[in-house]
């Protein structure tokens, strides 16, 4: 068991598909240290064909570590594209929540990755979940002055009227956070 994961965390596609091929049910093993399934740990790393190689050997797409990340959180936080696209057209469950309540959505909001946050919504992602402090992707958005997914999400029916546990919409947010430019552009949401 230990071999398939060092063969994972080394991207030895080889050696893993033999592995798998003398024992299908490995494909949902856990790294003992981390608790990651094999799957979580090629998306965070970026290892798109041993991803494919797992899921078309039936690992389990929804899987959580201990907080809750499932490996399709993994890919939109780490930026990894291809296999957050390669996961949800796979069936990966997009508004699957971990411990502190953040979504893929949430994830790829703080990333600044566009097509990844369309695809999330085109997939169904809900653009008004909220963590557990009551943040939602677009508050996450305008605190860090990203201006082109506010924009995504508001076009795709995020409420600008929702605020967080302190009392704070995505305006206030923006504000505070010295993002004058998309500020200005919420602002103009409330004219």
């Amino acid at each position: 068991m230990i071999d398939i994961v060092e063969y994972i965390k080394n991207n030895d596609l080889e050696k893993a598909k033999q592995c798998i091929e003398k024992d299908n049910s490995l494909v949902d093993t856990r790294d003992e240290e981390s608790r990651f399934t094999l799957l979580m740990i090629c998306a965070k790393k970026g290892y798109f064909e041993m991803t494919k190689l797992l899921v078309e050997n039936g690992a389990n797409l929804n899987s959580r570590s201990k907080t809750g990340l499932t490996a399709l959180m993994f890919a939109c936080a780490e930026k990894q594209i291809e296999i957050a696209k390669y996961l949800i057209d796979c069936g990966a469950d997009v508004n699957l929540r971990d411990r502190p309540m953040f979504s893929a959505l949430l994830y790829g909001s703080l990333t600044k990755e566009h097509s990844i946050i369309n695809y999330l919504i085109e997939n169904g992602a809900d653009v008004n979940a909220k963590n557990f402090k009551l943040v939602t992707s677009l508050m996450f958005a305008a605190g860090i002055g990203d201006l082109e997914t506010v924009k995504i999400l508001i076009e795709n029916g995020a409420d600008i009227n929702l605020k967080n546990k302190d009392g704070e919409n995505a305006l206030d947010i923006a504000i505070n956070k010295g993002q004058k430019e998309t500020a200005e552009f919420l602002k103009k949401l409330y004219e």
